[in-house]
């Protein structure tokens, strides 16, 4: 049973991740594109991304002074995960709360 507690909080933790990549890819797209006059230049999503690692701080500072509503999004898909895995972690301690009252070799621990 460990191992599933352990998935569930590597899936709840790999989620976060994608949440807060997908909301980096974002923040650094609108940066981009607020820079940029140049209508030829584009570059891949995931690209510029890794390119704006560097301008961290500008592309921060950016998005919460223009893109505000990012932040918002972003935090509240976070604690959605967190939800989830709250609830997942529930679920699951009550499925085993089920099986284990049925066995009487369990009770005896």
């Amino acid at each position: 049973m460990a191992e599933e507690e352990k998935s569930i909080r590597w899936v709840v933790t790999m989620l976060m991740l994608a949440i807060a990549l997908a909301g980096w890819c974002f923040a650094a797209a609108f940066y981009f594109q607020s820079g940029s006059d140049e209508g030829g230049n584009e570059t891949h999503f995931f690209v510029n991304a890794i390119i704006q690692i560097p301008n961290a701080a500008s592309v921060i500072s950016f998005t919460f002074r223009e893109r505000f509503w990012l932040v918002i999004v972003v935090l509240v898909l976070e604690a959605l995960a967190l939800g989830f895995g709250a609830i997942a972690k529930k679920v699951e301690k009550d499925l085993e709360g089920g099986s284990k009252g049925k066995r009487p070799s369990a009770s005896k621990r």
